[in-house]
């Protein structure tokens, strides 16, 4: 590439509740930085290829997570979920699903990534069964269902993920949220966790944005 770029990263991951909670401040940001920036996701890779269903330990620490989460953000939480046996803990299932649709229809994938919380958090919705997201994509009009099922599905798609976990870790992202400039390649952080839009906005008047 040549000439100056400017791009806005944005790192989450679909099972991590501060990024839920962060939507509203994130949206708001984004809106007053104005489009003139390409943006971009990387998943984060919160909790990954988990081996076992969640145990009292995990539950009773979201529980509590989610109750601060919730305070501090005002975003509405469902905590039935938490009293099921048999679900995984595993972010790397919606983190595939966001990439799928980064393929098939990449100008949406922040709306999809953001309704998949949605439906995690507000509604318990079970992110390990593909229904999940097939609903989602018929609720957004995107009728891609056989593309998404094909991709999703593919040894290629579960690589990609892996690659995008791992692109998070090599710039020294372990928290999430977390949202930066790619200032002609220079990264230049806009907030570590959860932030308010203005305090956003105001790192990103820092860098002339």
């Amino acid at each position: 590439m040549t000439g100056k770029y400017r791009k806005i990263i944005y790192i989450g991951d679909p099972m991590c509740s501060w990024c839920y909670g962060f939507t509203p401040e994130l949206n708001q940001a984004l809106e007053a930085i104005g489009t003139d920036y390409e943006f971009e996701m990387i998943m984060g890779g919160l909790k990954p290829y988990a081996k076992s269903p969640m145990d009292e330990n995990l539950t009773g620490f979201l529980r509590g997570h989610w109750h601060e989460v919730a305070t501090a953000t005002g975003q509405p939480f469902k905590y039935d979920l938490l009293e099921r046996k048999d679900f995984y803990y595993d972010s790397e299932v919606p983190s595939r699903a966001v990439l799928v649709v980064r393929e098939v229809s990449p100008e949406r994938e922040l709306e999809f990534f953001q309704r998949v919380q949605h439906a995690f958090y507000a509604e318990n919705q079970n992110t390990n069964q593909t229904d999940t997201y097939l609903r989602i994509l018929d609720e957004m009009g995107i009728s891609a269902q056989n593309r998404f099922l094909e991709k999703f599905s593919s040894t290629l798609l579960k690589d990609k993920t892996r690659a995008d976990f791992r692109r998070a870790r090599e710039m020294g992202v372990s928290g999430f949220p977390a949202l930066f400039l790619d200032d002609n390649g220079l990264l230049k952080l806009l907030c570590s966790g959860y932030a308010k839009a203005d305090q956003i906005e105001g790192k990103a008047r820092q860098f002339d944005i």
